[in-house]
C-alpha cells in the first residue's frame, strides 16, 4: 500500500510540475510575443508618423507657396497707382480673401497705416514685421 501511495504521490507531483511548467511556458510565450508585436507596431506606427508629417510639410508648402505668390502678385497690381485705399482696392482685397484661405488681408501705406478686407484702419506702424519691412523692402525676406 505504501509503494502505491507512494507512486500516486509522485504521479501528482509530477503532474503538478509538468502543468507549473506548462504554464510558465505559456506566459512566457505570451510576454514575448507581444513584446515583439508592441515593438513591431511602435516601429510601424513611427514610419508612418514620419511619411505623414513629411507629405503634410510638402503640402503645406507648397500651398504657402501658391499663396506667397497671389499676394505677390496683389501686391504689383495695387501698387499701380497712387491711391492705396480706394473701394477698387478694397474690393479687390475682398475677392482675394474669398477665395483664399487666409484669415486676414491689409493694404499698408508707408506710414504704417493698414486698410483691413473688413474696411477697419489701423497704424502698424510700430510693429516688428513693418520695421523690418521698410529695412528690407521685401515681403518675403522677413517672413
Amino acid at each position: 500500500m505504501k509503494d502505491h501511495y507512494f507512486q500516486r504521490k509522485k504521479f501528482i507531483t509530477n503532474y503538478i510540475v509538468a502543468i507549473i511548467t506548462f504554464i510558465l511556458t505559456l506566459i512566457m510565450g505570451i510576454v514575448i510575443f507581444f513584446n515583439g508585436v508592441s515593438i513591431a507596431v511602435e516601429n510601424n506606427s513611427r514610419k508612418t508618423l514620419i511619411t505623414n508629417v513629411v507629405r503634410q510639410s510638402e503640402h503645406l508648402n507648397t500651398i504657402l507657396n501658391i499663396n506667397y505668390s497671389y499676394l505677390n502678385g496683389l501686391a504689383q497690381e495695387l501698387s499701380k497707382s497712387r491711391d492705396l485705399f480706394s473701394e477698387d482696392k478694397v474690393s479687390l482685397i475682398q475677392v482675394f480673401m474669398h477665395n483664399t484661405d487666409l484669415n486676414r488681408t491689409a493694404i499698408i501705406d508707408p506710414n504704417g497705416n493698414a486698410l483691413y478686407d473688413n474696411e477697419v484702419i489701423k497704424n502698424v506702424a510700430h510693429r516688428r514685421y513693418l520695421k523690418n519691412l521698410c529695412k528690407t523692402n521685401n515681403l518675403f525676406q522677413i517672413l
